[in-house]
């Protein structure tokens, strides 16, 4: 099962990316733009806040020629969080990825502010280590809806605040060793995070 999502996951960035850049090649009206900074996770299903974070994006506007249009692009996304417990007097590691990819829509610009929301499928990594070495890792598939609202400073350069929902579905049974007791995952249950980046934007 692992295996399957982690192929799912590189087959959803590779042909998000393919599908960006192959039109963008020959396009030179199609926009571009990397965003990256700060994320603050909240996991619902009893692993609490992991307060140490970061997120980065990329995608556009694809050149679909009469079909293309300013307010739909395609992006993909990795980001991390991390934090430290000691729940039997020596530290643990727990860490948390998501890669993902999918569709962006923005809402018309008002003033300096342009809301965007989006939704993006791929695959969460849940990941606890010590000192020594990585003491258990799971993978799942999950999607995320979001949005947010981009504030320009600049023809190229914006802050963008943005708040996603992610949502983990775990097989009906376990199919591996899950070593990853501290990052609650219950076979059969779709569990929730909730995301909160902030962090800087630049167009092409």
């Amino acid at each position: 099962m692992q295996a399957s999502v982690r192929m799912f996951s590189v087959c959803v960035t590779a042909v998000t990316l393919n599908a960006i850049c192959a039109p963008l090649a020959g396009a030179q009206a199609a926009r571009v733009e990397v965003a990256g900074g700060y994320a603050l996770l909240r996991d619902d299903n009893g692993s609490g806040n992991f307060p140490i974070g970061w997120f980065v994006s990329g995608g556009g506007n694809p050149a679909l020629g009469a079909f293309s249009r300013e307010w739909f692009g395609l992006v993909g996304e990795v980001s991390g969080n991390h934090k430290m417990v000691s729940p039997l007097g020596f530290d643990v590691h727990l860490s948390v990825y998501s890669f993902m990819g999918g569709a962006k829509f923005a809402a018309p610009k008002w003033r300096a502010m342009t809301p965007f929301g989006q939704f993006l499928i791929g695959a969460h990594r849940s990941e606890v280590s010590t000192a020594l070495a990585i003491q258990g890792s799971v993978t799942r598939f999950a999607y995320e809806p979001g949005g947010g609202v981009d504030v320009s400073l600049a023809s190229r350069y914006a802050v963008r605040v943005g708040v996603n929902g992610r949502f983990i579905r775990s097989p009906d049974h376990p199919d591996s060793v899950d070593n990853t007791a501290l990052i609650v995952r219950s076979p059969g249950v779709t569990s929730k995070e909730f995301q909160l980046i902030a962090g800087m934007v630049f167009r092409k």
